[in-house]
């Protein structure tokens, strides 16, 4: 067996086999022995169907498994020789052979890009503040307070602290006939809301149209819709006074000092992740002008899929009619960041391999415990549930990424707390 390699990109290779006819004949005829154990044919014993019938009756099938057999044997060699980290499957180009001359087996593979880490010097970690203000806290305070407020109805008319519970109607385009959607409740001010509502009251009815774009995702896209609120009432917002009570009700058992100190430390917490989210993007663009990683298509068609599918699953949860979704459209805008996706994926692989960077089982299993306790979770369960629906190798994966991070960090020596 001969064979001969082509170039067709920097992730695809074409690989030529030429095999004489005395291996074909052999192969063939191993291929025919396992095919007359399976026969079944009316007149022969199991096992005693004539070799020329079979050859005859099963000339395709006995090709393709001989070719399968060939491949497995061959290819798997050369794959491991030349060191191919394979994407997908390899694609046979013709599966005709003859043993009566040596015959040419195609086969087209989608590889990983092979390419050296790039070095880490001068790389910089750009500075992020994350000290946490008083005003920040008093907001994060407010908003909670507004989350546990009360609507109480007012005569008069609405303002712009003011909300209007109203019956909604609907006609669209050309339609004849409302649809009536029933109350709904309106803050005048909000910014997706009716500002036609301010100075109404109880008994009122406003009118307005919305022109949708084309691009909208519902269903009026590209449409003129014209609405009709009739109001009900108008209420205002009574806000709970702040106090030991109102702190007590958020979280059990505390003061209102102590529900501000954890409001300070869960707003420092958000904004340590945003800064570790932030700086490691930064960090893999430069990594990434310094290397160049083609993707595999297969691999980026993989990834454009799974972003579509999370996408769908939203969008449907929305009630959007995603039959009428473009797409073909929403997965090309997506492309530039699937690359960047999976470029940083593979740099980072790189790098933990370079610096040879594990997670031994103890370590992972340390990891989980260490996590099931900090989030009050059953680690039994949690381990029972990683196992049947195999996430371990995830978990592992996420770990030797996280600590490539922390190490990738420290050799450009400004590593922060970590995430």
């Amino acid at each position: 067996m001969e064979h001969r390699i082509t170039d067709l990109s920097a992730t695809e290779k074409k690989v030529e086999f030429t095999f004489p006819s005395a291996e074909l004949e052999a192969k063939i005829s191993e291929t025919l022995k396992t095919f007359k154990k399976m026969v079944r044919l009316p007149g022969f014993r199991p096992g005693h169907v004539p070799d020329s019938l079979v050859r005859s009756r099963f000339k395709k099938e006995i090709q393709e498994e001989t070719i399968e057999h060939l491949m497995k044997e061959h290819l798997d060699a050369l794959i491991k020789e030349q060191g191919w980290q394979l994407v997908g499957d390899p694609h046979v180009d013709g599966e005709t052979i003859e043993t009566e001359k040596e015959s040419t087996v195609q086969v087209h593979l989608h590889l990983l890009p092979s390419f050296a880490a790039p070095e880490v010097d001068g790389l910089e970690i750009k500075a992020m503040d994350i000290a946490v203000t008083d005003e920040e806290v008093q907001q994060a305070l407010e908003n909670l307070r507004r989350s546990r407020a009360s609507l109480n109805t007012i005569e008069g008319t609405a303002g712009s602290d003011h909300y209007v519970l109203g019956d909604l109607f609907e006609r669209s385009g050309g339609d004849e006939k409302e649809k009536a959607f029933g109350a709904k409740l309106f803050q005048p001010t909000r910014p997706d809301a009716v500002p036609e509502l301010l100075g109404k009251k109880a008994g009122d009815e406003v009118s307005y149209v919305k022109d949708y774009p084309a691009d909208d995702s519902s269903e009026h896209a590209g449409r003129k819709v014209h609405y009709r609120i009739v109001v009900r009432e108008v209420k205002e917002m009574l806000l709970p006074p702040l106090d030991d009570a109102f702190a007590g009700a958020i979280s059990k058992n505390k003061t209102l000092a102590e529900l501000n100190t954890m409001i300070a430390e869960n707003l420092r917490a958000e904004k340590e992740t945003d800064r570790v989210t932030k700086q490691r993007a930064d960090v893999m663009d430069q990594l990434l002008a310094r290397v160049d990683i083609p993707i595999p298509e297969p691999l980026l068609e993989s990834e454009k899929r799974g972003y579509l599918r999370k996408l769908a699953a939203q969008l449907y949860t929305q009630a959007v009619d995603i039959q009428k979704v473009d797409w073909e459209k929403l997965g090309k805008d997506y492309e530039p960041r699937a690359v960047r996706n999976l470029q940083s994926m593979l740099l980072l692989k790189k790098l933990a391999d370079t610096w040879n960077i594990q997670v031994t089982d103890e370590e992972l299993l340390n990891h989980i415990r260490e996590d099931c306790r900090r989030r009050g979770q059953d680690y039994t369960k949690i381990m029972k549930k990683y196992r049947e629906e195999d996430l371990l190798d995830d978990v592992r994966m996420d770990l030797r990424m996280s600590r490539t991070w922390d190490a990738l960090f420290e050799k450009i020596g400004g590593a922060g707390p970590k995430a």
